[in-house]
């Protein structure tokens, strides 16, 4: 008996009230987007930055601080 192999796929999902919606780049950027104008940022969606909040803020985001500015 022979079947056709197999690939590993890895996605990620979001709690979104009580549903879990997979985590699209769309839906990612959006977020992100979220994230920084929440707290008072200014966000760049061309390059996906956020100027104006703090490195703890981007840390806790899932961002990384270089000089002032959060990179996602």
């Amino acid at each position: 008996m022979e079947a056709a192999p197999t690939q590993p796929v890895t996605k990620s999902f979001i709690l979104d009230g009580v549903m879990f919606k997979e985590l699209t780049d769309k839906r990612a950027n959006a977020q992100m987007e979220a994230a920084c104008t929440d707290n008072s940022g200014q966000w760049n969606k061309d390059t996906l930055e956020c100027n104006g909040i703090s490195p703890e803020l981007c840390a806790k985001f899932g961002g990384k601080t270089e000089g002032n500015i959060c990179k996602f």
